[in-house]
């Protein structure tokens, strides 16, 4: 298993129970069930875990380039800097697991929703205050960017603001730029397709994991739910920015974090 199953002509890039089977079979003639192929690759010290995603294009040189040449001078003055990031949120349901007992299969009510439904969620990561500035906006193109960056700046009041963000078009239109650097707001760049170097994905990421398994009949009632969010955590978030900026390429668990993590709850009756 530590070659690649490019090298026995299998375009997948990890190994699954299925394709190692198949390559046993058709190079080996041997063959196993999946049960015994599970616990073989129990035995030889390996396990099913879910790989993390990095985008194909994505470039770890210039991610480290970054991390230690801007990256590094950002984090050198936290009170004039400023993270954003969009996530777009729809009229519909998202389904997580939920906790049931074993051999049952729960259902929940869903609500299948358009794309254009939805609402576009801008978060501003005041780093030296912890806290977001928010706004919710149908558009995602450069003047509805520029209405959140003025918001942010009656927020922030006096002074330079070095805001980083990822380098979409509405991020890089030259008017509105120039426009937002007279008021002392300095735009830099992520590297290309980088989002886990940027901590406001993790804010998202709790945000929808709080919006999963509901049903929404309206906008409205989204946007209520979205602003609750943000309201119980009294728009206050703890990010290790530094981690962030410098976590490139996440190392993978260990076999005791696998363990913790399947370990099971035990529930004692009274």
């Amino acid at each position: 298993m530590e070659k690649s199953p490019a090298e026995f002509s299998d375009p997948r890039q990890g190994w699954t129970a299925r394709s190692l089977r198949s390559v046993l079979e058709h190079h080996s003639n041997i063959n196993y069930n999946l049960r015994t192929i599970y616990s073989l690759i129990k035995k030889c010290g390996y396990g099913l875990i879910t790989p993390r995603k990095r985008h194909y294009e994505a470039n770890p040189k210039k991610q480290k380039e970054w991390s230690e040449t801007t990256g590094e001078d950002l984090l050198t003055h936290p009170e004039h800097l400023a993270i954003e990031d969009e996530t777009t949120v729809q009229v519909a349901t998202t389904v997580k697991k939920v906790i049931a007992k074993k051999g049952t299969k729960p259902y929940i009510q869903i609500k299948v929703g358009r794309y254009d439904i939805r609402w576009n969620v801008y978060i501003t990561y005041w780093v030296q205050q912890q806290k977001v500035i928010v706004d919710l906006r149908q558009g995602l193109d450069a003047q509805t960017f520029k209405t959140h960056l003025m918001h942010v700046k009656r927020e922030w009041g006096k002074g330079r603001i070095n805001y980083v963000i990822d380098g979409s078009g509405s991020h890089k239109e030259q008017t509105m730029k120039a426009s937002c650097s007279k008021k002392g707001i300095h735009f830099y760049y992520f590297p290309p397709h980088s989002p886990m170097m940027n901590p406001v994905e993790e804010i998202n990421r709790q945000l929808k994991r709080e919006l999963a398994n509901q049903v929404f009949n309206s906008l409205n009632d989204l946007k209520t739910s979205i602003n609750q969010f943000f309201e119980n955590h009294q728009y206050h978030f703890t990010l290790n920015v530094s981690k962030y900026f410098h976590n490139l390429i996440p190392t993978p668990r260990t076999k005791q974090e696998i363990k913790r993590k399947s370990k099971k709850i035990t529930i004692r009756s009274k």
